[in-house]
Order: structure tokens, then C-alpha cells, then sequence
């Protein structure tokens, strides 16, 4: 096989595949290939070298338009948005899913006392992962635990007080458990409310998980909607409150913000925080260079997000994402 016909044919599994995302709203698994933009942009620059290198240069131009294409999401991602003169106390968030196999606790606990993070939200939690952190308990006494022996629990814990919470299983039809919660968090003598919103689809292994995972975002943009000038903010227990405070979306969502998917909570006063710090992938651990982003922290506008960033590797099948925001002044 000569090295232009291997050059094509690997351009060829790109357009496929490039093409294939073009049909993500109809079919489940068209929309698994727009995940992986960024190890297809990679895959595309063999080709493209190879051909250049053979002088190709007609021929080069096909897995260049690919690369071109798939840059189109991802620089995006580097671009800084502007930063406020003036903003409040740094506050610090954690999202990490544990894996509800993963038995070693040690270096998750040795994360949270490196980095002392304000807010913690931990997925895949069961009733190991519960008595096991119960030592951070005295730095983190204001907590919501929803233990499951699935993938499905979850953990939110807090260094400040919890004025309201909820655990719901009403987003969506999965009966998986959402966190609702409001925090009065002081730091430097201020106090400012934050609503967090944790939630964990199911993955899209089929059709049906696909739809429930699909249902269950689109539930939570609903509640992230901003009521219009004539309406009144929702009285449903899942209400997330008077809108005049920050909210902060944070979870395993079991997709990326590439996928159809996704575009409901791009719909809302919310934005993705990787914005201005690049494509942070998160899944699978150990899977680079096919890692792709899946764990995400979606801030209200009235928050700069001053750092966002991959933690290190917990024993899980999740790299953790550790954010600082504060409060625009």
C-alpha cells in the first residue's frame, strides 16, 4: 500500500466521520462522532503531512478542509473573555466523579486539602465513598449526601451554610437524583448567594439512555431560563430561586458541548467556563489523545471565571475539574 493511498484512506474515515456529526439530531449514534473533535483534528494531520511531504498538494487540501473544520470548535475555546477591573473574593468549586469502582479514596481527600476548594460536588458516590470522606466533615460540615449503590449518587459539600436543598429525581424520566442548592457564602466579610445546580445524565449507550440523558438537559436549561419582563420567577419546588443570585451548573453531563445535545444550556444566562481556557477533555483518565470534555461547570453572567483546570488523576475513570470565580463588582 503505498503512503498516498494510506494518506486517503485515513482522509476518508475523517470525512466519514465529519460528516456523520452532521446527522447527531437523528440518530443516537451520529451524535457519538461529534465528540471527538479534537482527536479527529489530530488524526487529520498525519494525512495532511504525508501529503504535503509527497507534494500532493490537490490532494492535501481534503484533510485540510477536515482540520480547518474542526478547528472551527475548538479555537474558540482559547479566546480570553474580557476580564472585569474589579470582582469579589475568589471563591473555589470542585466537580469530580469518583467512579463508583474506584475504592482509593486517599487521593481525592489529599485533592481536596491541596487545593481547600469552598465547594465540592462528587458523583458516583455509594455508601463507601460517604463514611470514607466522613474525616473532611469538620472543614466541610454543611453537606447534601444521596448515596447509590449505581453510578448514580452524588455528594455536595460545602465549607459554608446551606439556606435551602433539594434532591429531585424530576429532570427528566432516568430517576436519577439532581442536586438543588443554595449557599450563603462568605468570604472577606461579604456574603453572596450561589445556587448549585449538580446533575448526572445517563450515557448514551442506546437509544433510549440517549433520550433520557437528552430529556434531562433540556429539564435543566428550563430551569436556567431567565423569566421574561412580564413573567414571574416559577414557585415549583425545583425553582432556582429569585434569580437575583449566581448559579453555578456543575456535573457529568455525558456529552460535549459539540453535541446537539448540549445547545439547550447554551439557550440560557449561563456559559460554559472552559471558554478562554481550552478544551480541558476530562474522559477517559487515561485515554489520551482521545480524551474528550465531558465534565462541566456552567457559570451566570454576573461570575468571572478567573481559572479553570484539569485536576490530577483521583483513580477514577474522571480527571476532576477544579474552577475560581468570584463575583463581578
Amino acid at each position: 500500500m503505498t503512503l498516498i493511498v494510506l494518506a486517503l484512506l485515513m482522509t476518508a474515515a475523517g470525512w466519514a466521520a465529519t460528516l456523520a456529526g452532521l446527522g447527531a439530531r437523528w440518530h443516537w449514534v451520529l451524535d457519538l462522532t461529534t465528540h471527538w473533535v479534537v482527536p479527529m483534528a489530530l488524526g487529520m494531520l498525519l494525512p495532511l503531512i504525508l501529503l504535503l511531504a509527497l507534494r500532493r498538494w490537490k490532494l492535501a487540501m481534503l484533510p485540510l478542509v477536515v482540520v480547518v473544520y474542526q478547528l472551527f470548535y475548538i479555537l474558540p475555546l482559547y479566546i480570553p473573555p474580557g476580564m472585569p477591573a474589579e470582582h469579589g473574593p475568589v471563591i473555589h468549586a470542585l466537580l469530580a466523579n469518583v467512579h463508583v469502582a474506584n475504592r482509593d479514596s486517599t487521593r481525592l481527600i489529599e485533592l481536596i486539602e491541596t487545593q481547600s476548594p469552598d465547594i465540592i460536588v462528587l458523583l458516583e458516590t455509594g455508601p463507601r465513598w460517604v463514611e470514607s470522606l466522613e474525616p473532611l466533615r469538620e472543614k466541610y460540615p454543611h453537606q447534601i449526601v444521596e448515596p447509590r449503590t449505581d453510578s448514580f449518587g452524588m455528594m455536595l459539600m460545602s465549607r459554608h451554610p446551606i439556606s435551602h436543598q433539594l434532591v429531585t429525581y424530576r429532570l427528566g424520566d432516568a430517576e436519577v437524583p439532581s442536586i438543588i442548592a443554595h449557599l450563603n457564602v462568605t468570604k472577606e466579610s461579604q456574603t453572596h448567594r450561589l445556587c448549585i445546580l449538580a446533575t448526572h445524565p445517563l450515557p448514551p449507550m442506546s437509544a433510549t439512555y440517549t433520550k433520557l440523558r437528552n430529556d434531562q438537559i433540556k429539564q435543566a436549561a428550563e430551569l436556567l431560563k431567565t423569566p421574561g419582563e412580564n413573567e414571574a420567577p416559577s414557585q415549583s419546588p425545583l425553582t432556582l430561586g429569585s434569580f437575583s443570585q449566581s448559579i453555578l451548573l456543575m456535573g457529568d453531563l455525558n456529552t460535549t458541548s459539540w453535541s446537539p445535545s448540549f445547545k439547550p444550556l447554551t439557550k440560557t444566562k449561563l456559559r460554559d467556563t472552559r471558554r478562554g481556557f481550552g478544551v480541558q477533555a476530562t474522559w477517559p483518565s487515561d485515554g489520551w489523545p482521545m480524551q474528550i470534555p465531558i465534565d462541566h461547570i456552567l457559570a451566570s453572567e454576573d461570575l468571572v471565571i478567573l481559572d479553570h483546570h484539569i485536576g490530577p488523576d483521583i483513580g477514577s475513570d474522571h480527571l476532576p475539574v477544579l474552577l475560581s470565580f468570584a463575583v463581578k463588582k
